[in-house]
Parts: C-alpha cells; sequence; structure tokens
C-alpha cells in the first residue's frame, strides 16, 4: 500500500445545515457542487471524485449519469441520504467502507472494516506472481498460499487466474475470513480456496508445501503511525497495518518459516515499505537458502515488492 504523511484540514463548516439550506427546487448539480466544496474543507484527496461517487451511490445510479443528469431535481429524501453518506466522508471514513467495495485487478471487492482496503500498489505483487505462475503452469497445478488475506484479494485473483490453482487463504482474523470468503463467492471460486484461521503459519497443515506464498503484511514502522492519514488511522485494522520497529517484525516471522513451506524452486512475494528493501534482504540472507531477492518499484518509483526463490535443499 502507498500510504501518505496525513494533512492537515482547513476550516469548515458541518455538513448538515449547507445541506439544508438548499433550495426546492436544488438540482443534482448544485449539490455535488456543494458535496465537493465540503469533502475539499475536510481535507479529502479527490473531493470532486468522491463526491460523484457518493451521489451515484445514494441514488442507485452509476457515476457518468450523475453527470449526465445533472438538472435532476432531488427529493428531500434523497438530500437526507447523500447528507448521511457525505457526514461519514467528511469524518474521513473511507469511500470503501462507505460503499462497502473497492475495485481490485478491475473486480469488486466487499470491504468493510476487518480488511485492510485493497489499494492499486498491491496490483504489481499480482502482475509478478502470474508471469512467474503461467511460466510454470504447465508442469502441473500449483498450490498457493495467501498469508494474511484480508478482504481475500490475492487468492480470489490467483483462482480466477490461474485455472490449475489450488488456494490456501489464511488470516489471523476470523471476521476478515468470512469477507474473504463472500468475495470468493461472489467471484464463483469459494470451490478452489481453503480457509484457514490462523497466526501466519501456525495452524497451517505442517506437512502442506507450496509453489507460491504471497503476503502483504503489517510493514508501517510504529513511529509512523500516527503520521498516517485520518482515513486510515482511524477507521482501517491497526493489526494490518503496524508492522513493529522498523516495520519488519512480520517480516522476522515470515521469510524463515517460508522456507520450510516452499516446494524447491517456489516463489515468496511479499509487498513492503518504501525503505526496507535492504533490511529485509538481510532478513533472507540470514535465513539461508534463498536467492538473492528481486525489488520491484511500484508506480511512484519507491521499493514496493520483493521476491526470492527458495533454493533446493541440498
Amino acid at each position: 500500500m502507498s500510504l501518505p504523511i496525513q494533512k492537515r484540514s482547513s476550516n469548515r463548516q458541518p455538513l448538515a445545515p449547507a445541506l439544508r439550506r438548499l433550495p426546492p427546487g436544488a438540482s443534482q448539480a448544485e449539490l455535488l457542487s456543494l458535496t465537493e466544496k465540503r469533502l475539499q474543507d475536510a481535507g479529502v484527496d479527490s473531493p470532486r471524485l468522491d463526491a460523484e461517487l457518493l451521489l451515484a451511490s445514494a441514488l442507485q445510479i452509476d457515476r457518468l449519469q450523475v453527470l449526465i443528469e445533472s438538472r435532476r431535481v432531488l427529493s428531500p429524501d434523497v438530500v437526507g441520504e447523500i447528507e448521511s453518506l457525505v457526514q461519514r466522508r467528511e469524518s474521513r471514513e473511507p469511500m470503501s467502507q462507505i460503499l462497502g467495495r473497492r475495485e481490485f485487478w478491475s473486480l469488486d471487492f466487499k470491504v468493510d472494516r476487518n480488511v485492510l482496503t485493497p489499494r492499486p500498489e498491491t496490483e504489481i505483487l499480482v502482475e509478478r506472481f502470474l508471469s512467474l505462475a503461467k511460466a510454470r503452469e504447465a508442469a502441473g497445478p500449483l498450490d498457493v498460499l495467501d498469508l494474511g488475506t484480508g478482504s481475500g484479494i490475492l487468492a480470489v485473483v490467483a483462482a480466477l487466474e490461474i485455472s490449475s490453482c489450488r488456494a490456501t487463504a489464511v488470516d489471523c482474523s476470523l471476521e476478515a475470513l468470512e469477507t474473504a470468503r463472500e468475495n470468493a463467492r461472489a467471484h464463483g471460486v469459494q470451490d478452489r480456496i481453503e480457509f484457514v484461521h490462523s497466526d501466519w503459519f501456525e495452524r497451517v497443515a505442517p506437512t502442506a508445501r507450496f509453489d507460491f506464498i504471497l503476503c502483504n503484511p503489517p510493514y508501517i514502522p510504529e513511529n509512523y503511525m500516527d503520521r498516517l492519514p485520518p482515513d486510515v488511522k482511524n477507521f482501517e485494522p491497526e493489526s494490518a497495518l503496524n508492522g513493529g520497529a522498523g516495520g519488519l517484525d512480520c517480516f522476522r516471522r515470515i521469510v524463515p518459516e517460508a522456507g520450510l513451506r516452499l516446494n524447491p524452486g517456489g516463489y515468496l512475494l511479499l509487498e513492503m515499505w518504501r525503505d526496507q528493501a535492504a533490511a529485509l534482504g538481510e532478513i533472507f540472507l540470514r535465513a539461508g537458502g534463498w536467492s538473492v531477492p528481486e525489488t520491484i518499484k511500484d508506480y511512484a518509483g519507491l521499493d514496493r515488492i520483493t521476491v526470492a526463490r527458495r533454493l533446493a535443499r541440498g
């Protein structure tokens, strides 16, 4: 995930009175403009886009219709529904939680407060995984472990994209696992994913071996947590964010155990914080039995994904 430093919001008036001051014949365009202004004053990064999405949700139409039907007169009930949604966003509740969904890999996934909201940067991990997996698919079924599955995006995409994939999705949160199951059912791959309630590898079958382990662990340095934007800090699960001192606590647990759970030649793909590549490389070196990790940058040119191959045991 790519998380900006918290921005200061400007002074603003409460949203509800402004909405109630709308004249009886207020158009959709007028409400859209007012909503955008309020979200901008609240420090929201994309006030226009969010305003359009909130109106679309309240009106149960798509975003394009919000723009096309700009002269549409809104009923008091609809204005009240929009008011409720906008106040939630004004308090910096994430759009994904307000709408209950987030797009990832051009697919819709259910999102709630029990899971981390999927970020575009995680698609880089998916792209690298698919390039490696499709090169090996001809050799037979692929066993994939999604470690810390959250909303289940990695397991679901793996099952959809790789026909021979047998996925295992692990999470320490029962609530997150239920969200992941719902997403698997929504995309028709529930029969190809085993869901396991486990703190990392603890309850994964000791004899289970995998060709790929995919993981987006908590990696935000503990001393950075207070600097996260309120959308993240106040609404997303801390257990999915806080990586302890230097953000490396989970990596120290995952890397040695992953080496025991991968088939020879298997791959571990990890999402990481922007300046952790060197320290993570040291963790792989101390664990032994790994190739030199490959570092992949994100869309902003920052280190984001580490890929390492498990060497054959000699």
